[in-house]
């Protein structure tokens, strides 16, 4: 009888441990944030590929894992609409797998896969790309992107960012003609807003690519002043001149 209690008694222990495990592992997501500036059509070279992001889900190696997918505009308003996707983790579809199908999982994956390509098309139908706008809200848009991907609880955060980083809104990055110099243009993005909490792990990708050298030069001075104002908070920041591949 004794060795029965304890039999049952070891069973409830680790039934137990075996579901907090999948508990915490249904937590576990990756979260991808897209940003399109669309203040300046004529920078606007590198239009985002679909497919290279959805490469950094890496779901043939993380397919249990949740998927949160997020795209909106930069432009002369700091509130634009949300194009999202979700992808919930293998510890809830399989739920649903009622006939026992070995392909229910990659089924939801190519399902999510799918959204995100169409969610591209969208926003491009609903979004004016064709003029430009005399204000551009980039830090606020970004501040408020990194805001959303922590109100998930995710392992692999990345929030890629087409654009020139030019700040034109309340604060500009532009004195007489030329731009500032990068303690100044981070000591008015902290004024504009401040650096949202609890972003440590985040990798932020810039894709950019400048259309001469004075471009360059200008847009150098603000990546680094956003690697100022961010990488002692945890973020990495990374540029790529190519929309082809974010390999990391």
């Amino acid at each position: 009888m004794k060795t029965i209690f304890i039999l049952v008694y070891l069973t409830v222990i680790f039934g137990c441990r075996e579901t907090s495990s999948i508990k915490e592992q249904s937590r576990e997501e990756t979260a991808i944030e897209i940003l399109i500036d669309v203040t300046d059509p004529q920078k606007l070279k590198l239009w985002p590929d679909p497919v290279p992001i959805l490469r950094l889900y890496d779901c043939s190696s993380n397919p249990e894992l949740a998927c949160t997918f997020g795209m909106q505009a930069i432009s002369d308003i700091s509130i634009n609409r949300v194009y999202n996707a979700y992808l919930p983790p293998a510890s809830e579809t399989e739920k649903l797998n009622i006939a026992d199908d070995i392909q229910h999982r990659s089924k939801y994956i190519v399902k999510f896969y799918d959204s995100v390509k169409a969610l591209f098309n969208r926003f491009y139908q609903e979004t004016d790309t064709t003029k430009s706008l005399s204000y551009s809200e980039c830090w606020l848009s970004i501040a408020r992107s990194l805001e959303r991907m922590n109100s998930h609880t995710t392992t692999r955060k990345f929030l890629i960012v087409f654009s020139d980083l030019a700040e034109n809104s309340v604060v500009t990055v532009y004195q007489k003609g030329k731009s500032l110099e990068q303690e100044a243009i981070k000591k008015l993005l902290e004024k504009l807003s401040p650096v949202p909490p609890g972003i440590t792990g985040t990798t932020i990708i810039i894709v950019y690519q400048p259309v001469d050298r004075d471009d360059d030069t200008r847009f150098r001075k603000i990546l680094e002043s956003y690697r100022l104002l961010l990488e002692p908070h945890g973020v990495r920041i990374v540029h790529k001149a190519s929309n082809e591949s974010f390999d990391l």
